[in-house]
């Protein structure tokens, strides 16, 4: 039960400045604060959805180990990324990436159930 609660306790959790994806590094509070301001400013393109979805799934691959403990190390920040990235998405989902979404939220849920 303990871990369900700490799964979800990310506000306030600093984003990681940087994240290896893909054995590269990745700014990964740079790209989520602009994309944030963008969609205050006006909705998402297509290219910056895309570009959104192929970053969670590369975070998802690349930490998934986050998922079974949600503790360790860097995993509460990168699980905030990922819930805010999925909100901006949210907001207006474009339906070619619906399916994506919904995908990336079971994966989310699933971890809220362990």
């Amino acid at each position: 039960m303990r871990r369900h609660r700490s799964f979800f306790r990310t506000a306030g959790v600093p984003i990681p400045a940087k994240v290896s994806l893909s054995g590269r590094e990745f700014r990964l509070r740079e790209f989520v604060i602009a994309h944030a301001l963008t969609a205050e400013d006006r909705k998402l393109n297509p290219a910056e959805e895309k570009e959104i979805i192929d970053v969670i799934h590369r975070l998802k691959e690349e930490y998934s180990g986050c998922l079974d403990d949600p503790s360790t190390q860097g995993c509460p920040g990168i699980l905030r990324a990922v819930h805010i990235l999925l909100n901006l998405l949210q907001r207006h989902p474009i339906p070619e990436y619906r399916k994506d979404i919904e995908d990336l939220k079971r994966w989310l849920e699933f971890g809220r159930r362990l």
